[in-house]
């Protein structure tokens, strides 16, 4: 049986590397459509965000900050007077997040140790969080600038008083020079300081907890694994498409001629499509590694524990398609119309437009969610096994439909 599956299998990769155009469209469309939309989103054409906002400090600061939010071309920020508030209604869906300023916000940032505000985001849509972080980064860093110097200027001039006994005696003038080449450095290493570490950072807080140290995803840690992912699904079209005619031209009734049962049949042009889909997801992932700031994490074996499965849900779900389809016209309809619903309810298009609850359902957050505990949360082989295991069994099921439902005439 498995030599039968090989040579259906090796029949079926060498057809379709004969088509040029399909390592195009599999390789760089993909790759191109990321670096256009990283472009679009790294600008100002970045969409505008819906977010509520919480005061629970009276200091100038936290009073700026507000400000600084409120005037974001990229926020529209509503307040809302209390944090439980705030968190029901993100739980909700009205808005994408929250931003709470804590009591002691003002003191906290002239601190050493500095400020932190809270993001409030509901834990079935964390790659919200990423968007929201970086237009609330955006949007604070001139304001908070000059509020980064004032804690310099103040370790100063504390740092000067401890030492004015060594000053005593020191000329008027000289000293007054030493003072302002403080005071210039102080202001320098602080706005330096300000760029390369944030005075402010942002805390995740799902919805109905406590303070989370989970990473946020960044970008490009949204938009490769997403986009990617919708890529690859194209080819559940081109596999279904391929059965379709084959079994109108009766390509398909003369394989029965064979000793091969209709499931090593299946299987036979399962296995390329799924090994083609893994090859384009890791050669999208390797290259965006090199020309973006996206990671491939640290466990190789991990990835690949998440792309395999994913690979095969995308194979699996074309013959499934195929099984069901009687013309080329209903298969292509089909795909687009499965593939469309899917990459949008599971949110891998825009984390603002996934579909709670049903996005569980759907392939890509699995994989999302796996690429994402590899990647961004550094969990390794532990963060792939939970999506590694659902994706097997989408897969199987899939396929178990596929050989069930399939015959061979019209």
């Amino acid at each position: 049986m498995l030599t039968q599956i090989w040579v259906i299998a090796r029949k079926e990769l060498r057809l379709w590397l004969q088509q040029p155009a399909n390592l195009v469209v599999i390789l760089l469309v993909p790759f191109l459509f990321i670096w256009i939309m990283g472009a679009v989103f790294g600008s100002s054409g970045m969409p505008t965000v819906a977010v509520f906002a919480v005061n629970l400090d009276s200091g100038a600061n936290a009073a700026r900050v507000l400000t600084a939010l409120q005037d974001s071309p990229n926020l529209e920020v509503q307040l809302v007077s209390d944090r439980a508030e705030a968190d029901r209604r993100v739980g909700q869906g009205e808005r994408m997040a929250a931003v709470v300023i804590p009591a002691g916000f003002s003191e906290a940032v002239l601190t050493d140790s500095g400020a932190a505000l809270e993001l409030i985001v509901d834990p079935a849509r964390n790659e919200r969080a990423s968007i929201v972080t970086g237009l609330v980064n955006a949007a604070l860093a001139p304001q908070l600038v000059d509020a980064e110097v004032a804690r310099g200027v103040n370790r100063g001039i504390a740092s000067l008083l401890t030492s004015q006994d060594n000053l005593a005696g020191t000329d008027t003038g000289v000293l007054q020079e030493f003072l302002t080449a403080a005071f210039q450095g102080v202001v320098a290493s602080q706005v330096q300081s300000a760029v390369e570490d944030p005075l402010v950072s942002l805390n995740l807080q799902p919805v109905g907890e406590g303070p989370s140290t989970e990473s946020l995803p960044s970008l490009m840690e949204f938009l490769v694994p997403g986009y990617t992912l919708m890529f690859a699904f194209f080819l559940v079209s081109q596999l279904a498409t391929t059965i379709v005619e084959e079994r109108a031209e009766g390509t398909l009734r003369r394989l029965l001629s064979t000793p091969a049962s209709k499931a090593a049949i299946l299987a036979g042009k399962f296995l390329p499509y799924a090994v083609i889909a893994s090859l384009q997801i890791l050669f999208v992932f390797f290259v965006s590694s090199l020309f973006f700031d996206f990671s491939l994490g640290s466990s190789p074996l991990a990835l690949a524990a998440v792309i395999l499965p994913i690979a095969a849900v995308i194979a699996a779900l074309g013959i499934l398609i195929a099984a069901l389809a009687r013309t080329t016209g209903q298969s292509s309809g089909l795909t687009i119309l499965i593939v469309l619903i899917l990459a949008i309810a599971s949110g891998a298009m825009s984390p603002n437009i996934a579909v709670p609850g049903l996005q569980w359902l759907t392939p890509h957050f699995w994989a999302i969610r796996g690429f994402q505990n590899i990647i961004t949360r550094e969990m390794g082989l532990s963060g792939a096994l939970q999506p590694a295991a659902v994706l097997t069994g989408m897969a199987l099921l899939f396929f178990g439909l596929a050989v069930w439902r399939f015959r061979f005439e019209d």
